[in-house]
């Protein structure tokens, strides 16, 4: 995970200190760094849930008799 951090902040430095010849260019880089970094806050839960059972269980059960502040 650090190493993606590392890469992705540096494709923000490269894209913040380089002159682009166009403005595609730099549109590109810069979706390219915000891209690297929505990948790096999503895929670090949705793989947990993927690969723990009892996470997954715990976190979508509907037991209704444990919930504690239902209205009755």
């Amino acid at each position: 995970m650090s190493i993606l951090y590392v890469f992705a902040l540096s494709i923000d430095i490269f894209s913040f200190y380089s002159h682009h010849s166009s403005l595609e260019m730099f549109e590109f880089w810069r979706a390219l760094s915000l891209f690297s970094f929505d990948l790096l806050v999503v895929c670090p839960p949705v793989v947990m849930l993927c690969l723990n059972v009892r996470l997954r269980v715990d976190a979508f059960s509907r037991d209704v008799d444990n919930v504690s502040s239902s209205p009755k």
